[in-house]
């Protein structure tokens, strides 16, 4: 089935978030303890069928439509720069807080045929030890991260994918591989069988990352994936 580019950045939107009730940004969606994580100011994700918009709970809501104005009269051109706009919403933004971090990524989804390697192990607490000696911090947040694919090299994880945020839909993948194992093509096999396992189960499967990580543009390049659209966030310093 095909989910249009402007669904898939509302999935997005909703899978990078927890919202209230009316739809505004509480927390940045993390497995652990989110109410550490203050959602940006404003969220903006753009495609070419539209933009997705939000802002945070506590803006006033005369000063929540103004960037939509904005966003709006920016509307699809060009996507991928995001200068201007920037510059436009952060000027608005300023009438209610001073600007902090701003941050920009692009969002893939995937082909519905991935490649899947027979070498990787599924990785639960039942055998959660191979993730010893590398990526120990994840063994906390195993139940929520599930699923969870590891390359396996003596005896421990070297290269792991797994669901670091979900919704109700949909996976967003989160990829690591220990510096001495980078550039042997472990991430794209356990990405490819981490993508098999959330689609054998009916869910849609998502990638993102920012612009300035050039090793994750490197991996959705390699996979194949599809960019359906870009994404900013303005924080509050």
């Amino acid at each position: 089935m095909t989910i249009s580019d402007i669904r898939l950045m509302r999935l997005h939107a909703d899978i990078l978030f927890v919202h209230d009730t009316a739809g505004r940004l509480l927390y940045v969606n993390e497995s652990v303890d989110p109410e550490d994580y203050p959602a940006p100011i404003i969220y903006v994700g753009r495609t070419q069928e539209g933009t997705v918009y939000r802002c945070r709970w506590d803006v006033p809501e005369v000063i929540c439509f103004q960037p939509q104005d904005t966003v709006n009269l920016f509307g699809t051109l060009n996507m991928t720069e995001h200068r201007g706009l920037v510059s436009e919403l952060k000027d608005v933004v300023r009438s209610h807080a001073e600007v902090g971090n701003v941050w920009s990524g692009l969002a893939h989804r995937f082909h519905d045929v991935v490649e899947v390697s027979s070498c990787n192990v599924f990785v639960d607490r039942s055998n959660s030890e191979l993730l010893g000696g590398g990526f120990d911090d994840i063994i906390p947040e195993l139940e929520v991260a599930q699923p969870c694919v590891a390359l396996v090299v003596d005896g421990r994880a070297v290269s792991i994918c797994r669901s670091v945020r979900k919704s109700a839909v949909a996976d967003e993948a989160g990829v690591e591989t220990l510096p001495e194992y980078r550039q042997r093509g472990f991430a794209i096999s356990v990405v490819g069988t981490w993508a098999s396992i959330v689609h054998g189960v009916g869910r849609i499967r998502l990638y993102s990352k920012a612009w300035s990580n050039t090793a994750s543009q490197g991996l959705a390049a390699k996979l194949g994936l599809i960019m359906y659209g870009t994404d900013l966030h303005i924080s509050k310093r």
